[in-house]
């Protein structure tokens, strides 16, 4: 690494002088500016190479304060490189990836560049990661061209953004510090076009109560102390102690029946309750300490049930925290109040009668907006008898849930027979009030099997049976973004001749995505219907029995739509930010959001942008400011884009020119 000095940076400003350029670039190009990796067998190795003239290409530029604008010292700038031409597929050590540190006034210099394409990144203490071409915190990045071997370019620009933090006490009904409690983060983004809260870290509380969340970006986030009551039959944990003492837990059926429906697994810890083992899931810190009062069998169990900021029951009841650039944002206390709780308790009855090892949860009615899925507030399994308890619930509406989806015995083999149990499922409501409620019945319902083929439309001609199983794969996922991580890990099969299956799915609506690689030409996603029915954006229904006819059609046929964006006084806008939302459908309005027919893409520096393989359709365009664009998938953020966008058609294998003037958004 180098730092520039006060003399380095008058040597590369001297370079823009015709009369001194041969000289003082020789003279500071000979200096060994930079850590390189040599590449051994490249093409400067060579004699041909040797005579080569030297490439005296420079790249010069500052880092800057996003916020501010002011320079930013001390911070380690990464050159990469993409296709250096001369040189296909080959990096040569003269352009080998280098780093270098800037001066006090932000400056930095990379010098011996050839012409090519590169990437230039930036790291420092107390600010997020960032590169060249980023207009915000999130936003998009871009490469530098150097046209020629001796270009200078010192007009480089890169941006920083310092971190934020966020802190606050926890305390108990007393006022005291409650230490070593653990506090989890969630950020508020847009997924599947809906408003989520998604899990972004979480920290333990220290002696005085206190947390810190650090190196945030600027965002808005919602703080929570998530607690989980878990009960547990006793001979459950017993007999998964010794399944642990005899052999690998895969080979124990109670291992197999607790993961596939999600239910806790008995670890050890928490305290025995009559036939039950009670815990507090709520991960606090190693230390295994917890406020809660150890419960009897002749007390009633008291808890600190979940809060959001500042004393919320549930996530979207929260008020949400705003953290600027370089914000630290204090006083987000929490007071957890210790409460009684009740019991709930019931059956699990299947299509064969009492269900055993069968995971239960309860969930806050409504609160289904964290993107994990995975925040209940209590949960257990059934003993031998298909009996179910759940011990600590609170006063409030729930909704009860159970999935069991079976899992392949071969998971990497795409040609594995299905598992032949089906999947089960069940959800109702709960009301629980001040007593304990019993003899609460679940019956378990069927999922629905979902099957169809796969069909490929060249040319060239279709893939190869072989290539058809170990090439293809697809996805069945929620429209609503959440997937229990039994779902994610389901099962599914596709044949030599493309015929797919899947385990049964619970009702809901359903996007499938799928890939092919063949190792030849390139297959794409180009529809999925259900019958006659396109459903590639809004996704099908899964609620009045099997799925039976879903067809997936690839093709090799790609469309590109590409252009120039200029500003409103015609000059090549290179901050610019290119939006394709389609026409034709009002999905995406209502939360529904299917990413290949909803794209981004950056303009690049000569204000060029390019969207590749966009399946044939109807869709508006729309060119902003990426300064300014900020959650663009978010359904509101997306009709204001559309206000002033320009619609287009875009055939099948259409190559498409559409030029666009920047358009302001608020």
């Amino acid at each position: 690494m180098f730092t520039l000095s006060a003399l380095g940076l008058v040597r590369v400003l001297l370079l823009e002088t015709a009369a001194v350029c041969a000289t003082v670039a020789g003279a500071w190009l000979d200096r060994p500016a930079v850590i390189t990796e040599p590449v051994s067998g490249s093409p400067t190795s060579s004699p041909a190479a040797a005579d080569a003239p030297r490439p005296t290409g420079v790249i010069f530029g500052k880092v800057v304060d996003g916020s501010s604008g002011r320079p930013v010292g001390d911070v380690t700038v990464v050159l990469g490189t993409g296709a250096v031409e001369g040189a296909p597929g080959r990096v040569p050590p003269a352009v080998a990836p280098r780093q270098v540190i800037t001066d006090a006034s932000g400056w930095f210099l990379f010098h011996d560049l050839p012409k090519g394409r590169y990437s230039i990144r930036a790291f420092a203490q107390g600010y997020l990661d960032g590169a060249y071409g980023q207009y915000r915190p999130d936003g998009g990045t871009q490469s530098l061209d150097l046209l020629a071997d001796d270009e200078k370019r010192n007009d480089v620009t890169v941006r920083l953004w310092r971190c934020a933090s966020i802190t606050g006490t926890i305390l108990d009904e007393t006022d005291e510090p409650i230490v070593d409690k653990t506090v989890r983060l969630f950020r508020r983004t847009t997924v599947a076009g809906r408003a989520r809260l998604t899990p972004s870290g979480s920290v333990w509380t220290d002696d005085r109560g206190v947390y810190r969340f650090g190196n945030l970006a600027p965002a808005a986030y919602v703080v929570g102390v998530i607690s989980t009551q878990v009960t547990m039959p006793s001979a459950t944990s017993e007999a998964y102690a010794e399944q642990m003492q005899r052999g690998p837990l895969s080979a124990s059926d109670t291992f197999r029946s607790l993961s596939s429906s999600g239910a806790p697994l008995p670890l050890g810890g928490g305290y025995r309750v009559g036939r039950f083992i009670f815990a507090t899931g709520s991960s606090d810190h190693a230390s295994g300490t917890s406020p809660t009062p150890v419960p009897t069998d002749e007390s009633r169990v008291f808890v600190y049930p979940t809060v959001y900021y500042p004393a919320a029951p549930v996530s979207g009841q929260a008020t949400v925290v705003d953290v600027a650039s370089g914000q630290d944002k204090a006083g987000i206390d929490l007071q957890l109040r210790l409460v009684p709780s009740v019991r709930v308790s019931g059956t699990v009855v299947g299509p064969d009668g009492p269900v055993r090892d069968f995971g239960v949860k309860l969930f806050p009615a409504g609160a289904d907006d964290i993107s994990d899925g995975a925040l209940e507030v209590a949960s257990t399994a059934t003993d031998a008898n298909g009996a179910f308890t759940f011990l600590g619930v609170t006063s409030g509406q729930y909704t009860l849930k159970c999935l069991r989806m079976a899992r392949s015995e071969s998971p990497a083999d795409p040609s594995a027979a299905l598992p032949a149990e089906p999947t089960l499922w069940a959800t109702q409501p709960v009301a629980v009030g001040e007593s304990d409620i019993a003899g609460v019945s679940v019956i378990l319902r069927l999922g629905a099997r979902i099957s169809g083929r796969l069909v490929f439309e060249g040319p060239p001609d279709p893939p190869t049976p072989d290539q058809i199983v170990h090439g293809a794969a697809y996805s069945i996922t929620p429209l609503s973004g959440a997937a229990p991580p039994q779902m994610t890990a389901s099962a599914k099969q596709i044949g030599a001749d493309g015929r797919f299956a899947a385990i049964g799915y619970p009702p809901g609506r359903y996007l499938i995505n799928a890939a092919m690689s063949s190792g030849g030409p390139e297959w794409l996603l180009s529809s999925v219907k259900v019958g006659a029915k396109e459903v590639s954006d809004e996704g099908f229904d899964v609620s009045s029995g099997d799925i039976p006819d879903l067809v997936i059609t690839f093709s090799t046929r790609t469309t590109l739509l590409s252009g120039t964006v200029r500003n409103v006084k015609g000059e090549v806008d290179k901050t610019a930010t290119v939006i394709v939302v389609p026409a034709d459908s009002d999905a995406w309005k209502q939360g529904a959001v299917n990413a290949r027919r909803l794209r981004a893409a950056r303009a690049a520096t000569n204000g060029v942008y390019q969207v590749s393989n966009l399946p044939p359709g109807d869709y508006l365009i729309a060119a902003v400011s990426d300064e300014t664009l900020g959650d663009w998938r978010d359904p509101l953020v997306l009709q204001t884009i559309a206000a002033v966008a320009t619609r287009i058609t875009l055939g099948d294998a259409e190559t498409k020119t559409q030029d666009l003037t920047t358009q302001p958004i608020r």
